[in-house]
């Protein structure tokens, strides 16, 4: 079996992995970008945010506020859909919407740096959020 990989100075690490809690997810645009993209928020405890290299050649206004401020959140989306793994099997993120159960979700997640944006490689749940129930104040 090959040992794993060191990275050295000179070299920077493509992948990063993550734990925490998903605040806001949908499929959708937003006011800054209009595309319809898949979009996950994830506050967590654990990012190290002097990993995250993607955007250091973009110049302040194309590096994200998340990263910027650093204080705990990271805002992540994707045009391709992004593999969610949920008690051992694998769904799409339009079907982990439907569970309604994805806000509040703990999950470890997988990113993916390039020269320019951080993408989100796939999301594997820990454990579900609570169940969503629109209509139960009415």
């Amino acid at each position: 079996m090959e040992a794993a990989k060191k990275t050295t100075e000179t070299e920077k690490n493509e992948y990063m992995m993550f734990t925490g809690n998903v605040v806001r997810a949908e499929f959708g645009g937003t006011k800054y970008d209009k595309k319809d993209k898949y979009r996950v928020s994830v506050k967590s405890e654990d990012i190290d945010y002097s990993e995250i290299w993607a955007y250091n050649d973009c110049g302040p206004k194309y590096t994200p506020k998340w990263l910027k401020d650093a204080n705990g959140y990271i805002n992540l989306d994707s045009s391709f859909d992004i593999p969610v793994m949920i008690d051992g099997n694998e769904i799409s993120f339009d079907d982990w919407l439907e569970l309604k159960t994805i806000i509040g979700s703990e999950v470890k997640v997988k990113i993916r740096q390039k020269d320019g944006k951080v993408y989100p490689v796939c999301i594997k749940v820990l454990k579900e959020g609570e169940k969503i129930d629109h209509f139960a104040d009415m």
